[in-house]
């Protein structure tokens, strides 16, 4: 396990209506210090595109612990956990500036082949010596979502420019925030757990 921390003055963009850390907010806090971590790392974006090879997640969900406050100055942290064939576990906190845990989070990646779009074993990635391993964020892992019935009609989106990531996809932060306008919750409704399966690339085209 290979563990990582940056500090950031949470902003007005990252709560909702409500002045609620929003989902969207959550796991663009997740992006940016896996990012920063996998750039020290020497498998950030650019790094893996040198070898046709792209970092995708399969799954991310988060908990929240306490509410937080805009402009507070929060400790994100991550912890890397040792890969297994094809995929590779990332855990994540987030406190507040008085010390509180804010947020646990987790999110399962994988690589994919840039041109053929296929998974790519992680075998040879990540070449820096791991350590010991420590219990995951959440032991129980991060299930399947179980198949459900759709209540109402669905929320219609037609992805546009600013939709897109790096990779091409809607960028996962988007897709929280999709969720959130099918949700549209109220006031007193607070969103204390939230996961996204990615089930297949989803591109904006």
């Amino acid at each position: 396990m290979i563990s990582y921390s940056n500090n950031c003055i949470l902003r007005i963009s990252d709560f909702d209506c409500y002045d609620r850390l929003s989902p969207a907010g959550i796991l663009g806090l997740f992006q940016d210090i896996s990012g920063e971590h996998a750039e020290r790392l020497g498998i950030g974006y650019e790094d893996m595109l040198k070898k046709d090879l792209l970092w995708v997640i399969l799954k991310t969900g988060y908990t929240v612990e306490r509410p937080a406050v805009i402009f507070d100055r929060v400790r994100s942290e991550t912890a890397l956990h040792r890969p297994k064939r094809a995929s590779s576990v990332r855990d994540y906190r987030i406190y507040s500036s008085s010390g509180d845990l804010l947020v646990r989070g987790t999110t399962q990646w994988a690589v994919i082949n840039a041109k053929t779009r296929r998974l790519s074993p992680l075998s040879g990635i990540m070449t820096q010596d791991l350590g010991e391993e420590a219990p995951p964020e959440f032991p129980e892992g991060i299930s399947k979502l179980r198949d459900f019935e759709a209540e109402g009609e669905p929320l219609k989106v037609c992805p546009g420019f600013s939709f897109k990531d790096r990779n091409g996809h809607i960028n996962n932060a988007r897709c929280a925030e999709l969720a959130s306008d099918a949700l549209n919750p109220a006031p007193d409704e607070v969103i204390k757990r939230f996961q996204i399966d990615f089930i297949h690339e989803t591109t904006a085209d």
